[in-house]
């Protein structure tokens, strides 16, 4: 509904970005999205948790990818932007959770 509402702006840009669960380091740590959780985990307890069987798809996306794709849509011209829906976020990034905690394990015994 929000992105019905913003789109249906006139007589300003409109461009709606869909982003996936960012990962990365930040000056304000979200520690409650799933990667980042993952490490904290880690480091406090010298484990990772996962729910349920950890089967499960989740889509994540770098925090400097996130970035890169804001400043692209700020420096595009308006009329290949506006009104657009954009998902930012890559199929190469879609993982189980259970193969996520193992890379995030095996890359902090490096």
């Amino acid at each position: 509904m929000a992105e019905k509402d913003i789109l249906a702006i006139k007589n300003m840009p409109r461009t709606v970005l869909r982003l996936v669960t960012i990962y990365g380091l930040s000056p304000k740590m979200r520690f409650d999205l799933m990667v980042n959780a993952m490490i904290l985990t880690l480091f406090r307890e010298g484990k990772i948790r996962v729910g349920r069987p950890g089967v499960q798809k989740r889509p994540v996306v770098h925090v400097n990818d996130v970035a890169d794709a804001i400043t692209g849509v700020i420096e595009s011209l308006c009329d290949v932007v506006d009104g657009e829906i954009f998902n930012v976020g890559s199929n190469d990034q879609n993982h189980n959770v259970i193969d996520l905690a193992h890379e995030i394990f095996q890359v902090s015994q490096h």
